[in-house]
C-alpha cells in the first residue's frame, strides 16, 4: 500500500496572489531548488483562462543512487485553485510514482491555508516499502522551508 502524506499550512496572503506566484515559471524553478532540485527548468505548456499547465524537468538527488533525471507535470484549475501533479522519473526513479495535488483555500479576505496531499508508491520488492516511508518522512521534514520560501517571496 502506498503512503500519503497530507499537509496543510495557513498563508498570510490571499488565494489569488498565491496562486498568481505558483503560475510564475521563475518562482517555481527557485522553488524547486529550495525542494533539492538540481537545475530546474520550468516551462508553461498551456495557459488560458481557465487552466495553467507547467512542466519541471530537473534532475534529483536520491541516496544511494545518485541524480536521476525526473519531470513534474502541474495542472492547475484556475477557478478552483487546485492542481493534480505528477512526478515522472527515468532509471530506478521510474519504480517510485509520487504524485498527488496542491490546493489553495481561501482563508478570509487576507490569508488561505495551502494543502498538498502526496501519494508515494515504490514498486521494488523488499525495500520499497521502507522506501516509501523514507520519502514521506523527506517530503514533511522540508515542509516549513518550503512554505517559508513561498511566504518570502510573496512579500
Amino acid at each position: 500500500m502506498a503512503q500519503k502524506v497530507e499537509l496543510k499550512d495557513r498563508i498570510p496572503f490571499p488565494a489569488d496572489v498565491v496562486m498568481n506566484k505558483m503560475m510564475d515559471t521563475e518562482f517555481v524553478e527557485r522553488w524547486s531548488v529550495v525542494q533539492e532540485a538540481i537545475a530546474p527548468k520550468a516551462t508553461m505548456v498551456e495557459k488560458t483562462d481557465n487552466v495553467a499547465r507547467i512542466n519541471v524537468k530537473m534532475e534529483e538527488p536520491i541516496p544511494t543512487l545518485g541524480n536521476i533525471q525526473a519531470q513534474i507535470d502541474f495542472t492547475w484549475d484556475i477557478k478552483n485553485r487546485k492542481c493534480p501533479w505528477v512526478r515522472t522519473a527515468e532509471g530506478m526513479g521510474a519504480k517510485s510514482n509520487v504524485s498527488g495535488y496542491s490546493e489553495l483555500i481561501p482563508d478570509g479576505d487576507d490569508a488561505c491555508t495551502f494543502v498538498d496531499v502526496i501519494n508515494i508508491e515504490v514498486k521494488i520488492p523488499v525495500v520499497g516499502k521502507k522506501m516509501e516511508k523514507m520519502v514521506a518522512k523527506h517530503m514533511k521534514a522540508g515542509r516549513q522551508k518550503k512554505v517559508d520560501f513561498l511566504i518570502k517571496n510573496l512579500t
